[in-house]
């Protein structure tokens, strides 16, 4: 009895100090599943947590661990509906990759994303997140992809973007974004992907004038 009070008290230990796992249980209040498209986040249980992981979730769908540390978050194409909290990923440091495209996600992407360091994909695309893109992503250093693709995401395109050092993917297609379009492409001399397309830029696009012959893909 002593012992099986012990591996309680340890295990319990393990899930109070797990940041990771407290980010994971604050999201899911957000999220209602469609019944017919499966439960998937039955998983994301608090008794289905691995010891011997460090209180990392390794288990739950669409979550991937390394070093006891939460570094993805990959739930596309699940059918999920309500708000995406960005603020409950905030501290965690080791999250590498979130893609929760093709969803119903609402809401807008908060301010303190650029907290979120560590980030180096985020797919948002194919929900109906709204709002603009924060001036906070330039914090984002290590982001790589950024798609926030088929959204209703408006406003001008921040020169922070540009700034991005590590950024050589990013898909803003179907949005109500504005601007002029070759001042926009001269922020973006280190993508190597871009597409702008379905929005409402204006001017012309004429690469020899804009110096955008950096743009493999437009």
């Amino acid at each position: 009895m002593k012992f099986l009070t012990l591996v309680f008290l340890f295990l319990v230990h393990i899930v109070s100090e797990n940041l990771d796992l407290d980010a994971l249980l604050e999201l899911k209040k957000g999220f209602k599943e469609e019944p017919l498209r499966g439960n998937y986040l039955s998983s994301w249980n608090i008794n289905n947590v691995e010891s011997n992981n460090g209180g990392c979730p390794q288990s739950w769908y669409g979550i991937d661990c390394e070093g006891g540390h939460m570094t993805s978050i990959v739930l596309r194409n699940l059918g999920l509906v309500g708000s995406f909290n960005f603020l409950a990923l905030v501290g965690i440091g080791m999250i590498q990759n979130l893609s929760i495209s093709n969803n119903q996600f609402t809401g807008i992407i908060s301010p303190n994303i650029g907290s979120i360091g560590s980030l180096r994909f985020l797919d948002l695309s194919a929900n109906s997140f709204h709002g603009s893109i924060p001036n906070s992503l330039i914090k984002m250093e290590n982001l790589a992809l950024l798609n926030l693709s088929s959204n209703s995401f408006r406003g001008t395109v921040p020169v922070e973007v540009g700034e991005l050092e590590q950024l050589r993917y990013l898909d803003l297609r179907c949005n109500r974004f504005y601007g002029n379009i070759a001042g926009v492409l001269m922020q973006l001399q280190k993508v190597v992907y871009v597409d702008l397309s379905s929005n409402l830029f204006s001017g012309y696009l004429d690469l020899g004038l804009a110096d955008a012959s950096f743009v493999s893909t437009v």
